[in-house]
């Protein structure tokens, strides 16, 4: 192991993190491989030390590869979570929909005879929920959309992640209200107000593909 210099022991011992970082730096475009540059192997001292500097390496990563100076890093979960949610709002709602259909056929309430050409003879609440349910197909597809394409292609940070949450609370807004009092003012406001989300994260997302921000 090559011996340190009298400059680097007045700078104190070498933290791993501290030279993955010194090396991103100098070198950006090969910081996914600095680990594998003997200079940094040597840098890094024992094995333990060069472990410990490859725990810091993938703590640091990020979607976006190594995180520039004065951004908030994201990460691949901070970016999914809002999606999962969304899904999970689609999710119940199908559960929601498939337990009051059975509950009208058992009941009586509604006859096999009276659905099965696919006629809307079900109860109002259940056809609000299965509305509702066939409603999270349309507009958040592209929310889906815009995440799969950002994700891969490291295009996502704090605004994305920040949008995404608000859209999805539009999502659990307007399914509120459409399983509920299923008011067409407030359920149209609360829908335009999405779309308008939707809108400035796909222009923002845009924008950055074409290097304009």
């Amino acid at each position: 192991m090559p011996s340190r210099s009298l400059a680097d022991s007045a700078r104190g011992p070498i933290r791993p993190e501290r030279v993955f970082m010194a090396v991103a730096r100098l070198a950006p475009q090969r910081g996914r491989n600095c680990f594998n540059n003997r200079w940094l192997v040597a840098r890094a001292g024992t094995p333990v030390q060069l472990a410990d500097c490859q725990r810091q390496k993938s703590r640091l990563m990020t979607v976006r590869g190594v995180p520039p100076y004065g951004k908030v890093p994201m990460s691949v979960q901070m970016v999914l979570l809002p999606v999962f949610v969304q899904v999970g709002l689609t999710f119940a709602l199908l559960i929601g929909m498939v337990f009051g259909r059975r509950k009208a056929l058992v009941s009586g309430e509604t006859k096999i005879r009276d659905i099965a050409l696919g006629e809307p003879n079900w109860p109002k609440s259940t056809t609000q929920i299965a509305n509702c349910y066939r409603n999270q197909f349309e507009l958040p597809l592209l929310f889906y959309a815009l995440i799969a394409l950002a994700l891969p292609l490291r295009h996502v940070d704090l605004f994305i992640v920040l949008m995404s949450w608000v859209f999805v609370v539009t999502r659990f807004a307007h399914a509120g209200v459409f399983v509920s009092s299923n008011d067409l003012g407030r359920r149209s406001t609360i829908w335009l107000a999405g779309v308008l989300v939707l809108l400035v994260m796909w222009i923002y997302f845009a924008l950055r593909m074409l290097l304009l921000i």
